[in-house]
């Protein structure tokens, strides 16, 4: 199994809803887990992911205080389950 993890923090307020949107749906036919891993975001990014996680049963979210992208990167691959981990931007798609 691959385990895709994307960063986000604050998406809301930087007007890029609809791309997180997209970047989700778009791993969501995949064989793969989805993680999400969350600054800590104060917008409303951390309820948008839950609205999704409904539609979308392979997606998981992991949202605390980190130190940068980097950070959540390294938080989500001790969360992986998979045997290869991929790296997807939240503006991203496949």
């Amino acid at each position: 199994m691959i385990s895709i993890i994307t960063a986000t923090k604050n998406i809301i307020a930087d007007g890029r809803k609809e791309m997180l949107r997209r970047c989700i749906a778009s791993v969501s036919s995949l064989e793969c887990e989805h993680i999400i891993c969350d600054g800590g975001s104060s917008d409303g990014t951390v309820d948008f992911v839950k609205s999704l996680a409904f539609n979308f049963p392979k997606l998981r979210l992991d949202s605390k205080l980190d130190s940068g992208v980097y950070s959540a990167f390294n938080r989500g691959v001790s969360l992986a389950n998979g045997k290869w981990v991929y790296f997807l931007g939240s503006d991203d798609y496949l």
